[in-house]
């Protein structure tokens, strides 16, 4: 078995390199949400938002579409937070896809946490933990509380949306 010794100058760089990557990624929902939001693909005389992707990129108009609503919900719950878009808020695709039908009310969530004092930063992940649902598990409502469980009974649905369950 082969070791690695890692440095102090080794740990800097891959850390240099870790923030590099994160500030790469933020940019690229940041900008994407920027060109949808001002249609930036008609100035450019394209007559779609997939036309524009399909020339101008590297990847296909589902993933866009996907950064682009990472980079809403990211948005909206860092106004809700109060930060800046300097500070850092992640919310990974997959945490907005949960969240993208019910971002208003976890905007609120986040509005009230930071007004009883829960730093930004911190009031964000928080929600956006409360939020998350796992593969293969559903959301119900339990005494005024989501709780996930086993999605086991085929007649069992629970709407994707709200977490009620549908009869």
């Amino acid at each position: 078995m082969t070791s690695f010794h890692v440095t102090k100058s080794d740990r800097e760089y891959a850390e240099k390199l870790t923030k590099q990557i994160r500030d790469a990624a933020e940019d690229l929902w940041s900008l994407l949400l920027q060109a949808w939001e001002t249609k930036a693909y008609a100035s450019l005389g394209y007559k779609t938002w997939g036309a524009y992707v399909d020339a101008e990129f590297d990847f296909k108009r589902r993933h866009s579409y996907r950064l682009i609503n990472q980079g809403n919900v990211i948005k909206q719950l860092r106004e809700a937070a109060g930060v800046s878009h300097g500070t850092h808020v992640y919310v990974s695709e997959r945490e907005a896809r949960n969240l993208e039908h019910v971002v208003e009310e976890a905007a609120e969530e986040v509005r009230q946490s930071v007004a009883s004092g829960v730093p930004a930063v911190d009031a964000v992940r928080l929600v956006v933990e409360a939020h998350r649902i796992g593969p293969g598990f559903t959301r119900t409502q339990f005494n005024d509380e989501f709780i996930e469980e086993p999605a086991t009974c085929a007649h069992e649905y629970v709407c994707r949306h709200c977490g009620e369950l549908l009869q």
